[in-house]
């Protein structure tokens, strides 16, 4: 698995190099062997991404250009790579426009191994199940209007906000990212009442 790492603290890409040996099969469960690449400035990232790396550790603030820019002007592939943010000073506000940009996980620093082996290990997790879901939704090109589609998922994934909250209105939508209020219209568009709240869990 080829890994960039958009750094330029040359002490802490060469740990990073060095932890990543335990990587593969644990971490990265699908990965034999992981291969690290070493970017610098926003302009040496950005040329490196034509390499196509899976997985993509950022560095927020470089001392020459942004990690914010790289992912806003990395190219526009099929298969984009997975982005981990790290930062010891990024603001609420960069987070914010991060993960509105897909990057899927941040890390304060300074960071343990031990934190960045899981924050990587479960981004990827969530990654894999998204693609999960988009080769069943491909899957029903031809077979369902899409809206059917989108209705069936949005259903799925408020019954399991729901279970995971214990049916509450107010931690489900924002496991969901939604308000409380879009919670309620959809459980009156799918007929679900807290009635259903046994039924389901029998």
């Amino acid at each position: 698995m080829q890994i960039l790492v958009v750094e330029d603290d040359e002490n802490l890409f060469e740990a990073l190099r060095f932890d990543s040996r335990s990587w593969p099969g644990s971490v990265l469960p699908q990965a034999n062997t992981v291969e690290l690449h070493s970017a610098r400035t926003q302009t040496e990232a950005l040329i490196a991404l034509a390499r196509a790396p899976e997985l993509v550790l950022l560095d927020v603030q470089l001392a020459e250009g942004s990690g914010i820019e790289v992912v806003r002007t990395a190219p526009a592939v099929h298969r984009r790579p997975l982005f981990i943010a790290m930062s010891g000073k990024a603001s609420a506000r960069e987070g914010f426009e991060l993960a509105q940009l897909g990057v899927r996980a941040y890390l304060a620093k300074p960071f343990t191994p031990e934190e960045l082996r899981a924050t990587i290990h479960d981004a990827w997790q969530l990654r894999e199940q998204d693609r999960e879901l988009a080769r069943s939704a491909v899957a029903q090109i031809g077979q369902q209007p899409i809206h059917v589609v989108q209705d069936q998922i949005r259903e799925e994934m408020l019954r399991e906000a729901l279970a995971r909250t214990d049916w509450n209105y107010t931690r489900a939508a924002k496991l969901l990212g939604v308000t409380r209020q879009a919670v309620q219209q959809m459980m009156d568009r799918f007929e679900l009442s807290r009635a259903d709240r046994v039924r389901l869990s029998s």
